[in-house]
């Protein structure tokens, strides 16, 4: 009867209710996260479908597993940190730790991709949001002449005076 409550009451060790928020304002709360963002990435397709429908499209959504130089393979354990909240994670199993994996993309993502724009990076944005009109300025800047003309032209708004 215990692994049975166990399984309604825990998730990777963590007991359902720990946090400061309430699950209801979730929704709210990400929406005013995402507000003054230019992008949000994330990992895979379904969650990419889920959250662009949560924010109604506030902002667009990147599933980096679409990334050409993107794999899991790459990820290492870069400067583990400790979780804030291990005294609540499960002793009789290993779980993946949410935070630590978290932290652990962060770090992957700021050692490979970073903030400051590139060629590289503007075409992988592209790519997935196929609309330059989506993209942010910054980065729509770092491509070339040739590169719009050949796959944005239809795209390109003319304002006639």
């Amino acid at each position: 009867m215990r692994k049975s409550q166990d399984q309604f009451g825990y998730k990777h060790g963590i007991l359902w209710d720990y946090g400061a928020s309430p699950y209801e304002l979730f929704e709210q709360k990400l929406k005013s996260w995402v507000q003054n963002s230019h992008y949000f990435y994330l990992l895979g397709a379904q969650k990419q479908k889920w959250l662009e429908t949560l924010i109604e499209n506030a902002v667009p959504v990147i599933d980096m597993e679409q990334m050409r130089f993107y794999s899991p393979d790459n990820v290492e354990d870069f400067a583990k940190m400790r979780c804030p909240i291990r005294e609540f994670h499960s002793t009789r199993r290993q779980f993946a730790c949410a935070f630590q994996n978290a932290q652990q993309l962060k770090h992957w993502f700021m050692e490979y991709w970073g903030v400051k724009p590139s060629y590289e990076k503007s075409v992988q944005i592209f790519y997935q949001l196929a609309d330059l009109r989506k993209m942010d300025p910054v980065d729509i800047a770092c491509l070339d002449d040739h590169f719009i003309l050949r796959f944005a032209k239809d795209q390109i708004c003319h304002e006639d005076s």
